[in-house]
């Protein structure tokens, strides 16, 4: 009974959600992937940056399908509209680029270190709540917005939320944008370095 900027909890918790299990479920998958593949990784040559990123790509036909459902019931309930609407294209880019960078450092770090694995559950747990998912941003005081702006989730289930509901929800703010793309890129950048240092000592530790 929570209100969420004065529509119904059930959909701006449905807004959030969605995006949330696309990014959980991508970046849960893609940490083990390599070790799951390692059949793969040891007889045949060719990109293992793949096999993470393939993950991805299997979690967004559920994810389709949700935001379908989703669509149709904001649009019956005359929250959504367009061109608001296809601003869930950006924001599922965003989603897929940051599960993306996350994912290649997970996959890498999992394949020298399997207890990363484990831990990944309750860390994703923790973000859960960290991220404006069952609740609003707009029941924080200015400084805690700005600290939410730091979690990257943050920016895409708020876009979500203003993609599906624009009536009810504002556009997250250039501030977020900016900090979001930093970090992604950063986690990318990361990610990708990581991996290349450790893709060496897959063979043995696999």
């Amino acid at each position: 009974k929570l209100p969420l900027a004065g529509a119904p909890y059930i959909f701006g918790f449905a807004t959030a959600y969605v995006p949330w299990v696309l990014l959980s479920s991508s970046i849960t998958s893609s940490a083990g992937s390599i070790v799951e593949h390692r059949y793969l990784v040891k007889r045949v040559i060719f990109p293992v940056e793949i096999i993470p990123a393939d993950s991805i790509l299997v979690h967004s036909l559920p994810h389709a399908i949700l935001v379908t459902l989703i669509t149709i019931a904001c649009l019956v309930r005359g929250y959504a509209s367009f061109p608001e609407l296809l601003f869930v294209l950006y924001y599922y880019v965003c989603a897929v680029v940051f599960a993306s960078s996350v994912g290649l450092f997970l996959a890498s770090l999992t394949v020298v270190l399997r207890d990363a694995q484990q831990i990944l559950p309750s860390f994703l747990n923790v973000w859960f709540w960290l991220t404006p998912i069952a609740w609003g941003v707009g029941q924080l005081p200015p400084a805690g917005r700005t600290l939410v702006a730091l979690n990257p989730a943050s920016y895409i289930v708020s876009g979500y939320r203003y993609a599906l509901m624009p009536k009810v929800f504002p556009a997250p703010g250039v501030f977020a944008a900016v900090v979001f793309w930093i970090m992604a890129i950063m986690m990318l950048i990361i990610g990708s370095f990581c991996f290349r240092r450790l893709q060496p000592h897959f063979w043995d530790c696999l």
